[in-house]
C-alpha cells in the first residue's frame, strides 16, 4: 500500500472530523457505502482501460441537486469513481425510515410495505433501509410518486431514477414552453401520468 500524500491526509482528517459531527447509525452507514465504493473500484479500476467521458445530464443534476459542486476534475470522468460519488451523495442525503415514516405520518410497517410495493425506493445498506430525499416535497409524499415509480423498470437503479426526477425534460414544460423537471412537474401538481410515460424510458 503506498504512503498517502499530504493532501489524501488532510482529506482523511475532513472526513473523520465531519464523521464525528453525524450520530452512530448514520456515521456507521456512510462508512459502510464508502468502503463499499472503494472496494468496488479497486476491483474493478483499470487506469489502461478506463476512459474520461463527461458526466450525463442526469448524473449532473443528481450530484447539484444535493449541493455537490460538479468541477471538470478528472475524478467526475471516470465511470467508476463517478457512479461512486453519486450513489454516495445520494445516501447521504437520505432519510432513516424512521424520519420517512413521520413525514408520511405512517407506521414503518406501513412504510416496509411501500417499499415492497416499489411506491417508494429504498436502498438497502448494511440490513438497514435509507430512503432517498427526493421522493419527498417539504413534509409529505411527492405527488403522483406511486404512479410514475410504478411505471420504471425494477431493474433501475436509484441512482439513475433520482437524476430522472432531478433532470429537465424536453417534454414535460410549463406555461412558458421552459422545460420542467419530473419532480417540479409533479410538485405543481401536474398529470403524473405524463412523468410516467417517460419514466418507462429509464
Amino acid at each position: 500500500m503506498s504512503k498517502a500524500s499530504s493532501t489524501e491526509q488532510k482529506a482523511a482528517a475532513r472526513l473523520a472530523e465531519q464523521l464525528d459531527r453525524l450520530p452512530a447509525d448514520i456515521r456507521r452507514v456512510l462508512m459502510e457505502s464508502f468502503a463499499d465504493a472503494a472496494e468496488a473500484i479497486a476491483e474493478r479500476y483499470d487506469p489502461g482501460r478506463e476512459q474520461n467521458k463527461p458526466l450525463t445530464d442526469a448524473e449532473r443534476k443528481a450530484l447539484e441537486s444535493v449541493g455537490v459542486s460538479v468541477d471538470r476534475s478528472g475524478t467526475f470522468y471516470r465511470p467508476i469513481v463517478r457512479t461512486a460519488i453519486l450513489e454516495g451523495t445520494l445516501l447521504a442525503t437520505a432519510l432513516s425510515p424512521a424520519q420517512a415514516a413521520r413525514v408520511l405520518g405512517i407506521s414503518g410497517r406501513r412504510l416496509r410495505q411501500h417499499l415492497s410495493e416499489r411506491t417508494l425506493i429504498g436502498v438497502k445498506r448494511a440490513n438497514a433501509w435509507l430512503i432517498p430525499s427526493f421522493q419527498f416535497a417539504g413534509e409529505s409524499e411527492l405527488p403522483g410518486l406511486a404512479i410514475v415509480l410504478k411505471a420504471i423498470r425494477e431493474t433501475a437503479l436509484p441512482i439513475e431514477i433520482a437524476g430522472f426526477f432531478e433532470s429537465e425534460q424536453p417534454d414535460l414544460v410549463d406555461e412558458s414552453e421552459e422545460p420542467m423537471t419530473p419532480r417540479q412537474w409533479l410538485i405543481e401538481g401536474r398529470d403524473p401520468q405524463a412523468v410516467a410515460s417517460l419514466a418507462r424510458g429509464i
